[in-house]
Parts: structure tokens; C-alpha cells; sequence
């Protein structure tokens, strides 16, 4: 299988295994992987809503969601998280090319409160 396919094929397992879940925001690909250079492993941002009740618990469900589909395709998931507050503020070093799996579109009232 080639790495294309591959890609392509983990983005569809974490859009296919994460997209229900209403705590998180969003589920974005950076690093290596997602630039289609040599990689060793594939990072994952997952934000969540800044009103989530359970943080850490959304955490540990997504951490083993990931890690199930690392061991699929034989390559191991680095997760950043991150509450849509810290994300907003844009704090990764590749944050302006972030290749969206899965999100949500605000309310923009609701989004106007939360800060």
C-alpha cells in the first residue's frame, strides 16, 4: 500500500471514529505525516469545547480511538489537546497549516461568551 493511500485511509479511520463525539471541536493532522514527507509518527491536535465537563475523560476515549487505528496501519499517533481557547490563540509552530480532519462550526455567539 502506498503512503498516499495510507494517509488518506487513517484520516478516514479518525473521521469515522471521532466525528460523533460533541466534546470535541475539532480534530486537525500536522507534522511530517500530513506534509507527505518521511515521518515516524502521526500528529493529531484534538480540541476540545472549552465547556466540556469531562476534559480528561474525552482525553483517555480519544488517546485509545488513536491508538487503535496506530496500531492498524503499524505507525504510532501523537496526540496534542487542546481546550478551543488554547487553540484559538494558535500556539503550535504549525498552526497555520493544519489539515482539518474533522470541524465543528461555532456558534458565534456562543463562541463570543466563551472567551
Amino acid at each position: 500500500m502506498n503512503i498516499g493511500t495510507i494517509r488518506k485511509e487513517i484520516k478516514t479511520a479518525i473521521q469515522l471514529r471521532l466525528q460523533g463525539k460533541s466534546e470535541i471541536f475539532g480534530v486537525f493532522g500536522f507534522g511530517s505525516f500530513f506534509r507527505c514527507d518521511c515521518f515516524n509518527d502521526v500528529d493529531v491536535l484534538v480540541v476540545v469545547d472549552d465547556h466540556c465537563d469531562y476534559p480528561l475523560k474525552v482525553f483517555y476515549e480519544v488517546k485509545n480511538i488513536l491508538d487503535d487505528i496506530g496500531l492498524k496501519y503499524g505507525v504510532p499517533v501523537d496526540i496534542t489537546y487542546l481546550s478551543y481557547s488554547e487553540y484559538s490563540r494558535k500556539p503550535l509552530r504549525e498552526s497555520d497549516n493544519l489539515v482539518t480532519i474533522i470541524e465543528k462550526k461555532l456558534n458565534k455567539a456562543l463562541h463570543r461568551t466563551s472567551r
